[in-house]
């Protein structure tokens, strides 16, 4: 994790550079930085009308000039700092630029102003129309200007924070992540309070979701130390490597963004709104000298919306409540604004979405998951589905862009082993997870129907199924450590029997099919989710696995799920101890056990050295399903 965050100031410092050689290009002659720059387009004027020039309108159009030539240098520098400031190489360097950016606003600001007193009755109405022109093409600078200051402020304070996280200093595990945690909550709830640049709202979001999920992981690690926990300890090592993984990509999207909207604003500067100067300027000096006026391109023009499309070629729709997006659209409309309707269906599996957007010059960015429609086409098998996606002018009618393309939609039950980048995706069985279902609370209702006739714990009775309960520190303070950890395994023992009975009772049959953990295909297995292997009565290993994870979840138990080469089974804490019972889902039975022996095979009290011993066989996985609320997974639900 701090290595990460470490990259990721680099990066920010490395994209703030990039702002600086903007800058330059723009000032260099001659060399490879002259190469580089940006040609502002060349469009002939259309003479427009005489005009008769009297004082006032000399005098007004003199100003003009003067504002315009004083904007220009705004302008060629963009956020051309270099004049003052070597390029950056800390953070007290980029707040530094923040300053002057805020600074040159403020006289942005104040030529508005004054263009805004000029009178607006003459003669011409492209006289006018050159006083409009300027006060738009200082507003676009503004823009500008305040869009890299909110930037870099926003970017400079999220990586002051995550910098001020400090690393305990102590050798005691359990104090180490015991602080460690209460460094990254704090963390977390103040990068929620900061407020990103709309253009980079999604990605910031993101990059707190990595760190909401590190949290967690961290207060994983807490009771894998306090209590010794080889299991837990196992699943927190599995998930971290794949939170960092995750917390790369955040960071590079989100640099990738910022540097996307930097050059955006740079080519905003140097071609759009350096036609606008040319054509100002050009203006002035016609009208003094021959009294003509002329008609400005960006109102010839009218308006036009740039849009850039990024979609996935395929997805999986058991995962979809997690992806961040279906489709992502950059939008902008160089000069004059827009009103837009924007359309994205993927016909068959999502409603349609449409939302109202006005486009101005700064670049909007959205990233777009439409609801899923509650008629969905048969995901039984695989299939290609048309993604629509429109953006047209709400005044107009007409239609900047518009694309339908292919999109392969995977089969609801498909489990993906690896990402398209090749990363272990099996920990994505947390989405399979239905803990809320009408379903499992059914199943859970039937089980604690046979409570009072499995009678192994005195603590459990009048038909109630209650997780954890009474407390651990009851128990140990009233019976002793040693006996109460006994009563504790009773307690767990007695609700794992009532749910594996009641899923017998409801006539639920295990099926023989095989189960792969296979790395030669993309896809490594079918997954029911526990509601429909219970409507249908029978499922494979980890089928069976997943509902009796869901209905552990369910009563607030801890599940994880145990993966070996050909076999799921499922782990149960023993209330807060680090002592697991190993529960083989597919040994279903509708008789009551009368002896050890006679649950022994589908319920094993595993010691921490056979669980060592289990986790270092080589294909070993094990997932926390506490984790999945933390992770973003949530079951896919057609029905609502």
């Amino acid at each position: 994790m701090r290595k990460s965050l470490k990259r990721f100031t680099a990066l920010v410092l490395s994209s703030v550079m990039i702002f600086s050689i903007i800058g330059c290009a723009s000032k260099e002659t001659g060399g490879k930085a002259q190469e580089e720059t940006t040609e502002a387009p060349t469009k002939p004027l259309i003479k427009s009308e005489n005009v008769q020039v009297t004082d006032e309108i000399e005098e007004n159009i003199e100003l003009v000039e003067k504002l315009i030539k004083k904007l220009a240098k705004y302008r060629e520098k963009v956020v051309d700092w270099t004049d003052e400031h070597d390029k950056p190489e800390g953070i007290n360097d980029i707040l530094e630029v923040v300053e002057d950016i805020d600074e040159h606003s403020e006289k942005i600001s104040e030529i508005i102003d004054e263009l805004d007193e000029l009178p607006r009755k003459a003669e011409s109405e492209l006289v006018i129309a050159t006083y409009d022109a300027a006060k738009e093409y200082a507003k676009e600078i503004l823009v500008i200007f305040k869009e890299f200051s909110h930037i870099l402020s926003y970017t400079v304070e999220m990586v002051d924070e995550i910098e001020s996280i400090n690393k305990p200093e102590t050798t005691d595990q359990v104090k180490y992540f015991d602080r460690l945690y209460g460094e990254y909550y704090e963390l977390s709830e103040t990068l929620a309070t900061l407020n990103p640049p709309s253009c980079l709202a999604h990605e910031a979001n993101l990059i707190i979701d990595a760190v909401n999920q590190y949290t967690s992981l961290i207060y994983g690690y807490y009771f894998t130390y306090k209590n010794e926990d080889a299991v837990r300890l196992t699943a927190c090592n599995y998930l971290k490597e794949l939170v960092d993984d995750d917390l790369d990509v955040c960071i590079d999207n989100y640099v990738d963004k910022m540097t996307r909207q930097v050059e955006h604003l740079e080519k905003l500067a140097d071609e759009q709104l350096a036609l606008l100067e040319e054509e100002l300027l050009d203006n002035c000096s016609s009208i003094i000298n021959e009294g003509i006026v002329n008609n400005y391109t960006y109102i010839l023009d009218g308006t036009n919306v740039e849009v850039s499309c990024i979609f996935e070629d395929s997805l999986y729709p058991a995962l979809y409540n997690h992806m961040d997006s279906l489709v992502t659209l950059e939008l902008n409309s160089p000069i004059n604004d827009a009103d837009v309707m924007v359309s994205v269906e993927l016909q068959g599996f999502t409603q349609k979405y449409e939302q109202k957007y006005t486009i101005t010059s700064e670049m909007l960015m959205l990233d777009i998951k439409p609801t899923l429609t509650i008629d969905a086409v048969d995901l039984n098998s695989e299939q290609d589905l048309q993604l629509v996606v429109s953006i047209t002018d709400n005044d107009t009618g007409k239609v900047y862009f518009k694309e339908t393309n292919s999109i392969k939609v995977h089969s609801l039950y498909d489990w993906p082993r690896y990402d398209k980048f090749r990363n272990d995706t099996l920990y994505t069985i947390l989405a399979w997870l239905e803990p809320e279902s009408d379903e499992i609370k059914e199943l859970t209702r039937n089980a604690a129907l046979l409570i009072d006739e499995i009678d192994i714990s005195e603590f459990l009775n009048d038909e109630l199924i209650v997780g954890y309960q009474p407390s651990q520190t009851d128990l140990v303070n009233e019976y002793g450590k040693k006996e109460a950890f006994e009563m504790e395994k009773r307690i767990v023992m007695e609700q794992v029997i009532a749910i594996q009975l009641a899923m017998a009772k409801m006539g639920v049959k295990y099926n023989m099919s095989p189960f792969t953990l296979s790395t030669s295909s993309d896809v490594v297995q079918r997954v029911t989710l526990p509601t429909e292997t219970l409507s249908s009565k029978s499922g494979i290993c980890i089928d069976l696995s997943v509902v009796v994870a869901s209905a552990l979840q369910s009563i607030d138990m801890r599940p994880m799920i145990v993966l070996t080469p050909g076999h799921a089974r499922v782990a149960v804490e023993i209330f807060d101890t680090g002592h697991y019972f190993m529960i083989e889902a597919t040994n279903i039975t509708e008789e009551i056990p009368d002896r050890q022996s006679e649950y022994d095979d589908f319920l094993e009290y595993m010691t921490p050295a056979k669980w060592k011993q289990l986790v270092q066989q080589e294909g070993t996985y094990i997932i926390d399903c506490s984790m999945s609320s933390a992770f973003g997974y949530t079951p896919l639900d057609l029905n609502n």
